[in-house]
């Protein structure tokens, strides 16, 4: 009897440690990768502030490709469309208005952002993007040498930032 005993206390042994690794492989497995959110924040973070986390976000650095006045071939900007959480959208609008409406460059349109160029600006006959909607100050963002900028507001909980060095 004794020896019955041994015999299967060492096949139930066997069981439970596999049992047991094969739930450490599912856990592993099943557990997700970082959010490529997460990631897009974290590279976007060393470049502009973010006094609030977006759910969602897409962004783009682009070169001034045609000189003006105030800006030159070495000045740049990004354009990030973000999706924000409503309490998030309230801690930006609370920020003051800027003193003129700041339209978006045509050098900063990128393709991601076609729906929204079509419902929320008008190309006026400098070739720049007038805003239809709320424009707020992107003050918060700022981080030198990104100095000027404007959120404009797409939705009750989506904006498109434009940040520029100047």
């Amino acid at each position: 009897m004794n020896i019955l005993k041994h015999l299967l206390i060492v096949p139930l042994l066997f069981m439970l440690i596999s049992c047991g690794n094969r739930n450490a492989e599912d856990q592993i497995a099943t557990n997700p990768p970082a959010s490529s959110v997460d990631a897009e924040l974290l590279k976007l973070k060393e470049i502009i502030n973010l006094p609030v986390k977006p759910t969602w976000v897409k962004w783009e650095l682009n070169k001034v490709t045609a000189p003006t006045e105030k800006l030159d071939t070495n000045d740049w900007s990004i354009v990030a469309r973000m999706t924000l959480e409503k309490n998030d959208i309230k801690i930006l609008a609370n920020t003051q208005l800027p003193i003129k409406v700041m339209k978006l460059p045509a050098y900063a349109v990128e393709p991601w952002m076609e729906d929204i160029i079509a419902s929320s600006f008008k190309l006026d006959e400098n070739g720049e993007y007038k805003p239809l909607g709320t424009t707020l100050s992107a003050e918060q963002f700022y981080r030198d040498p990104l100095i000027t900028g404007a959120i404009y507001m797409i939705s009750e909980t989506e904006i498109l930032l434009f940040l520029q060095t100047e």
